[in-house]
């Protein structure tokens, strides 16, 4: 068991949620919008899942960074 962690599905938790966060960053530099620290560290720190896949979605189509937080 990982220090910090409850079981091993919480660690594995964090690590979708770490690389949903980097696939969101991904798509939108591939997309070629500029992300602010502010954006970048509200991506990089959220957990849920649920919001994340829905960021996943939003910045595959993002024209500007504030498509993605509506």
């Amino acid at each position: 068991q990982r220090q910090g962690y409850e079981d091993l599905d919480s660690v594995r938790g964090e690590g979708v949620a770490v690389g949903m966060a980097h696939a969101i960053l991904a798509l939108l530099d591939d997309g070629g919008l500029v992300v602010a620290a502010t954006s970048r560290s509200r991506i990089e720190d959220c957990r849920d899942q649920a919001r994340l896949q829905r960021w996943v979605l939003a910045a595959a189509r993002a024209s500007d960074i504030g498509d993605l937080f509506r």
